[in-house]
C-alpha cells in the first residue's frame, strides 16, 4: 500500500515532467486533458503562446541546501514550503507548485508579459508571481530561489532530485566491490539490485527514518533505511516497532540490521 501510494505520487509528478520535455516537440504527451487557459489570460496574451527557454524541473534551493547539509531528506522536508515546480516548454501550459513533495497547488501558467516572465493563476487576470532567471540553473520565483535538477527517466523514482544531490557516485563494499548509484535511478554492482528510489515524501505511516526502495530481476521492490555517515552510505533492513491495531499493518519503523556499508570513492 505504501509503495503503491509513493509510486502514484511520483508518477503524477513524472507525468508533468514528461509534458515539460515534450513541449515544443511533438506536443504534450502523457498528460490528461490539458484545459485551455481562462479567457482573461487567453485574450490578453493569445499571441504570446511562445517557447520558454528555462524549461525543466526546478527545486527549492533551501531544500537542496538542507539535504546537502543534513544528508536527510526526512529532516529537510517541510510541507508548507514550495518544494518544486516543472516549468513547461511553452507559455500558457498548466503547471503547479508541489508543496513538501506531498501536495500540488493550484494550476498556474507561465506568461510572457513584455520582457518579463510571470506565473499566473490559470483563472485570474492578474499575475501571481514574477520569475527572474539568475543563471541557467538558478531562478528566483517571488521571494524564493530554485535550482535546476536534471530529470530522471524512470517514472517510479525520485525525478533525480535525491539521486543527484545525495546518492550519485561510486562506492566500495567491505569486500572491495565497486557499486555505482546513478542519477537516473540505476544502481550497479549491488547484489543484483538494478534500480533505487530515494523517498521524498515522509508524510505517511512507517516512514520514521530516511528510506529508499530498491529492486531488481527476481528482487521485488523493498524499503530499506539509509544513513550517510561521513564518507559512508549505510543501508539498513527496516524493523517494525508498532502495528496498527485494526489493519495489523506496520505503522512505525526503525533501523534494523545493517545490510550494506558503502564507502564513497
Amino acid at each position: 500500500m505504501l509503495f503503491a501510494r509513493y509510486n502514484t505520487l511520483l508518477l503524477s509528478l513524472f507525468v508533468i515532467a514528461a509534458a515539460v520535455s515534450s513541449c515544443g516537440g511533438s506536443g504534450v504527451q502523457n498528460q490528461p486533458s490539458i484545459v485551455a487557459p481562462a479567457d482573461p489570460i487567453a485574450s490578453t496574451f493569445s499571441k504570446l503562446d511562445t517557447q520558454v527557454y528555462f524549461t525543466g524541473l526546478w527545486v527549492n534551493e533551501t531544500y537542496i541546501s538542507n539535504v546537502k547539509r543534513s544528508k536527510s531528506p526526512k529532516a529537510s522536508q517541510k510541507v508548507e514550503e514550495k518544494s518544486g515546480i516543472n516549468i513547461p516548454g511553452k507559455t500558457l501550459v498548466p503547471t503547479n507548485f508541489i508543496f513538501g513533495f506531498h501536495d500540488g497547488g493550484e494550476n498556474l501558467v507561465v506568461v510572457k508579459n513584455g520582457s518579463k516572465y510571470q506565473l499566473w493563476d490559470e483563472k485570474s487576470p492578474n499575475p501571481t508571481i514574477d520569475i527572474e532567471v539568475l543563471a541557467p540553473d538558478r531562478l528566483k520565483i517571488g521571494n524564493e530561489f530554485f535550482v535546476k535538477i536534471p530529470q530522471g527517466v524512470n517514472p517510479t523514482q525520485d525525478l533525480s532530485i535525491l539521486s543527484t544531490v545525495l546518492f550519485r557516485g561510486n562506492y566500495t563494499t567491505s569486500n572491495g566491490t565497486t557499486v555505482e548509484f546513478k542519477e537516473t535511478g540505476e544502481v550497479k554492482g549491488l547484489d543484483g539490485y538494478t534500480s533505487y528510489s530515494p523517498i521524498l515524501d515522509y508524510n505517511d505511516v512507517a516512514l520514521d527514518v530516511d528510506q529508499l526502495i530498491m529492486e531488481g530481476p527476481g528482487k521485488p521492490a523493498e524499503h530499506f533505511g539509509f544513513k550517510f555517515v561521513n564518507d559512508a552510505l549505510l543501508i539498513y533492513q527496516l524493523k517494525c516497532i508498532s502495528k496498527d491495531s485494526t489493519s495489523n499493518q506496520c505503522s512505525k519503523v526503525d533501523f534494523g540490521e545493517t545490510k550494506y556499508i558503502l564507502k564513497r570513492k
